[in-house]
């Protein structure tokens, strides 16, 4: 029984790990996404005025 609890921490902590990687990804993601939308969008408007 004792293996048993053992492993299902393991797998809580895995999975914690796992999900947090996750989002870690997903905000990196999306933090580069809205800086490429940015840096076009501010070379469009320098393009308009120019």
């Amino acid at each position: 029984m004792k293996a048993k609890s053992n492993f299902s921490t393991l797998l809580a902590e895995t999975t914690a790990k796992g999900s947090l990687a996750l989002f870690a990804g997903i905000g990196v993601f999306l933090a580069g996404f809205i800086t490429w939308s940015a840096a076009g969008a501010v070379s469009a408007i320098i393009d308009l005025f120019s």
